[in-house]
């Protein structure tokens, strides 16, 4: 039940090797071979602490930033202890909207690196070459 849905082996019925894992340790019941294995979490430093992905722009830290103050603030709203606190509620919600988008943006194509617009250029250039041969006298 912790294996993600796309795991190759979570159907595998009729192998005779069994991997599991218990906290931090894996066990199985083979002495040799391979485990192949692909790792969906955030990675940690020493203490335990996420190490937040650098972006090109620093809008991931600003949006997490913004939510964690609005996460606070509806804190606050919702326990009565300062009822003026809604305009900062409603600030803080607009911002981390606004950092939301940025931030996905900026993850997203934070990693394309310069070849990657040169094929996505290459790319375009032959899309449009095909309906100017079909098209010439236009």
């Amino acid at each position: 039940n912790v294996c993600h849905s796309y795991c190759k082996n979570k159907t595998s019925i009729n192998s005779s090797y069994e991997i599991t894992i218990n906290n931090q340790t894996i066990h199985t019941n083979f002495k040799q071979g391979t485990i192949y294995m692909q790792y969906f979490g955030l990675p940690r430093d020493e203490k335990g602490i996420i190490i937040l992905p650098e972006s090109n722009n620093g809008y991931v830290e600003e949006y997490i930033e913004y939510f964690v103050k609005m996460k606070i603030f509806e804190k606050v709203l919702t326990n009565g202890d300062d009822p003026s606190a809604s305009n900062l509620f409603q600030y803080y919600i607009a911002k981390e909207n606004e950092y939301k988008t940025l931030a996905l943006t900026d993850a997203k194509f934070g990693r394309l690196t310069p070849n990657s617009y040169k094929r996505l250029q290459q790319s375009n250039r032959m899309d449009r070459l095909v309906y100017e041969l079909m098209f010439p006298n236009i």
